[in-house]
């Protein structure tokens, strides 16, 4: 669904502040996020998701949620309707993502995402070949630099489309799965975490994404670390548990651009 100003309003807030939080130096940039996302807008993309923590950052009287960190997620405007997209069998879609913040904590950034239609899966791209397009509150105005880098950022989809190719051809062996998946544990929960085996993360949610490419291994363990209630065994109590899914917008990029880079590791090794 396409979001109107009215929707990113009530979903993120802070998409219309005006001024930053007071904590800021003299220093600091305002960039407004409303002024970023219409320049996406002029250049066919629309807004389908918007997101931000609920914990608001806290100013010198009151608690204010115009400052924290919000995330605001764009599709070309000829990919918004993904019964269409389905029925003409598209698997996986390239999307825009914009990261903000006025808090001074944040960076202001963009950064190439794939949503596959079947698990509903949000991925974050993060190669090396990719030009990178975070700009701190600081210096030159973050919106003109946008606006003149935003263009040639977006000529960059081929090569995030071209990857997903790569890691659907390439092939990998029951060992080397469940490699991919204790060191998505490891990242995930720490050295040592045993309360779910990496066949448990391997396990997929429905029998399209069974097979046993970079790609469907990928997708699988991301959904499962993603959206949890994956089965486990507490080490200790030796009691069942299900796992929990990640809903912090710092922890959720930070667990998809590891998972991409693991499995380009992957993919060329």
């Amino acid at each position: 669904m396409v979001l109107t100003d009215n929707d990113l309003k009530l979903k993120a807030p802070a998409v219309f502040a005006e001024e930053p939080g007071d904590r800021v130096t003299d220093k600091y940039v305002f960039t407004k996020t409303i002024d970023a996302i219409n320049a996406i807008r002029d250049e066919g993309w629309l807004p389908v998701e918007a997101s931000q923590p609920r914990i608001y950052e806290k100013t010198k009287d009151k608690t204010n949620p115009l400052f924290s960190k919000h995330q605001i997620i764009f599709q070309r405007d000829t990919e918004v309707n993904l019964k269409d997209l389905a029925k003409k069998k598209v698997e996986e879609i390239v999307r825009l993502i914009l990261t903000n913040g006025h808090n001074g904590q944040t960076l202001f950034r963009l950064d190439l995402g794939v949503y596959t239609l079947i698990c509903s899966n949000g991925l974050v791209a993060q190669t090396d070949s990719l030009m990178n397009l975070a700009m701190r509150h600081y210096g030159e105005d973050n919106y003109i630099n946008f606006d003149m880098y935003l263009n040639d950022y977006i000529k960059q989809i081929p090569v995030v489309t071209d990857r997903i190719d790569d890691f659907k051809a390439k092939k990998l062996t029951d060992f080397r799965r469940l490699n991919f998946a204790s060191e998505a544990i490891e990242f995930h929960w720490g050295r040592g975490y045993d309360n779910v085996t990496p066949k448990s993360l391997l396990s997929p949610r429905r029998s399209s994404d069974d097979g046993s490419s970079l790609w469907k291994t990928y997708n699988v363990v991301q959904e499962n670390l993603i959206k949890g209630k994956v089965d486990g065994y507490n080490s200790e109590s030796g009691r069942r548990l299900k796992t929990r899914g990640v809903t912090n917008l710092r922890s959720s990029m930070e667990l998809n651009k590891f998972l991409w880079q693991l499995a380009e590791k992957y993919l060329n090794n």
